[in-house]
C-alpha cells in the first residue's frame, strides 16, 4: 500500500456487528481492543464492536439498517 492510502486508514472506525453474548462477546471485545492498541503501520484504525441480538435477529438488524441506511462495516452470521 502507498503511504496515501494507509493515511486514508487513519482515525477510521470499522463498525462490527454481532450476534454473541457472555465469553464469546468478550473474546471477540477484547481480540478488537488488542487489534485497536496495535497500531499497525502507524494507523489509528478503530474497531467499534455491537451486540445486535442473537442469531436468529440479525437478519431483521440488517433489513433494519438497509431500509434506514445505517449499517455496519461488517455483519458476523455465525
Amino acid at each position: 500500500m502507498s503511504e496515501a492510502d494507509l493515511a486514508a486508514l487513519d482515525e477510521l472506525t470499522v463498525t462490527v456487528w454481532h450476534p454473541w453474548r457472555g465469553e464469546t462477546a468478550d473474546a471477540f471485545e477484547q481480540l478488537a481492543a488488542a487489534f485497536d492498541a496495535q497500531a499497525l503501520y502507524g494507523i489509528d484504525l478503530q474497531v467499534e464492536v455491537r451486540y445486535q441480538g442473537g442469531i436468529s435477529e440479525m437478519p431483521t438488524m440488517l433489513t433494519e439498517g438497509i431500509n434506514t441506511g445505517e449499517l455496519p462495516d461488517v455483519a458476523v452470521m455465525m
